[in-house]
Parts: structure tokens; sequence; C-alpha cells
């Protein structure tokens, strides 16, 4: 349902907020195609896969908000349209942060 959906999708960016990869992995089904658009892996297949992202990116990004601005649902998926803001402490996506804000929309 929209509702079971909306429920799983803020439990993911809540773990993301805490930086809790267990978390987060807990919330992708186990044959997920976790696909992060300019991410150099490329896609990867299932959760432990996923897990090199989360790690990296939780190093680089620190102090994160979502925000949701929409989402749209179909029969059996969503698509959520939100925008992340916080510091960049890292390298995130290649970028040199020096811990200066950032945004991005997801």
């Amino acid at each position: 349902t929209r509702q079971q959906m909306d429920v799983k999708m803020d439990e993911h960016f809540g773990f993301e907020a805490a930086d809790n990869v267990e978390g987060v992995l807990a919330t992708l089904t186990a044959d997920v195609e976790h696909d992060i658009v300019g991410f150099p892996t490329g896609p990867t297949h299932g959760r432990e896969s996923a897990r090199g992202f989360y790690e990296t990116l939780f190093g680089d990004l620190s102090d994160g908000k979502i925000e949701t601005i929409r989402r749209l649902y179909g029969e059996r998926f969503l698509v959520d349209e939100s925008t992340w803001s916080g510091r960049a402490p890292g390298r995130p996506f290649g970028l040199e942060g020096r811990n200066r804000p950032l945004s991005f929309r997801l």
C-alpha cells in the first residue's frame, strides 16, 4: 500500500540520517539492484553489494536532513523525489567537500 511504502522510505531515510549502515541495508530487498547514477561501481546486486556505497557516503557527508518533495506511486513501486542537505566533510561523489554546506536532489 502507499502507507507501507511511505513507512519503508521514511525508515530508510531515518537510518541514513543516523549513519546506520546495517539499518539502511535492512530496508532493501535481499535481491536489490542498487543503481546510483554516476557511482563508479555501476549497479550492484544484493544487500551486501550496496554496503560500500553507504559506508563511503556516510564518511563523506554529515548532518544530513531529507525533505520529501513528492512521491509518485504505482502498483508495487514508489518514486521518491527529495532534497538532501547537510555538510560535506569528505569527498562526496569525488568532489572535495571541505566541510562546506551541500544540498542535492534525490
